[in-house]
């Protein structure tokens, strides 16, 4: 956040809804609140708007393509739409553009095993999705990684 680290979700005894936050200066975490968060989940991606943290994807008690966004300000969740969300994934990649959060590539296991080559951009003020393209696109993959880069991105 500038002054903060947020945690959330993920794998471990009990895998999780629930996250804090660690001030670095007091050496201190403080739970975040899990009321209207996200589902528990592992394999999921998360990025940081400037305001708000947006956590996406992942496995619940199965692949998930859902998602919300947390604000420190207020200790508030709010789910994001899932109309138009990419395809239910985990061990993908998600970067913030500026005014937009991609998501891309990661893993499906349906019916044998899928590494997929498909991304979504979310845009956090119209809570919409849009399909990235799939031409030249890389080969599908999954547990990469993603940075933003060239002026576009920053």
């Amino acid at each position: 956040t500038g002054t903060e680290m947020i945690t959330w979700g993920g794998f471990g005894y009990y895998p999780g809804n629930s996250g804090q936050r660690y001030d670095p200066i007091t050496d201190t975490w403080i739970s975040t609140s899990s009321v209207n968060a996200p589902d528990r989940r592992y394999g999921h991606s998360g990025v940081w708007t400037g305001t708000e943290m947006i956590v996406w994807g992942g496995v619940t008690s199965a692949y998930t393509n859902t998602g919300g966004k947390y604000n420190p300000m207020t200790d508030t969740w709010t789910p994001t739409n899932s109309s138009n969300a990419p395809d239910a994934r985990f061990a993908h990649t998600a970067i913030w553009t500026g005014s937009e959060m991609i998501v891309w590539g990661g893993f499906l296991y349906q019916f044998g095993p899928q590494y997929l080559n498909t991304g979504g951009k979310y845009d956090p003020n119209t809570d919409t999705w849009s399909a990235t393209t799939t031409a030249n696109a890389p080969a599908g993959r999954w547990s990469h990684t993603g940075v933003p880069s060239g002026p576009a991105l920053r």
